[in-house]
């Protein structure tokens, strides 16, 4: 996930570390597809009357 710059960053002070959020360094085509394929997976598809009438069979 490194290579896409899904990692969270992290302040380092001594013994004291600070959490951060998600970086924005990596591929940022790849994030980006990566971030629409969670979005688009994450709501439902829309099927209307016709689809739902012309569906291939299925065996």
């Amino acid at each position: 996930m490194a290579y896409l710059g899904i990692v969270p960053g992290e302040h380092l002070s001594g013994a004291r570390i600070r959490q951060r959020g998600i970086t924005n360094t990596g591929n940022c085509a790849a994030r980006s597809l990566l971030f629409d394929a969670a979005w688009s997976y994450r709501t439902t598809p829309k099927v209307g009357q016709w689809q739902l009438a012309h569906r291939p069979e299925v065996d």
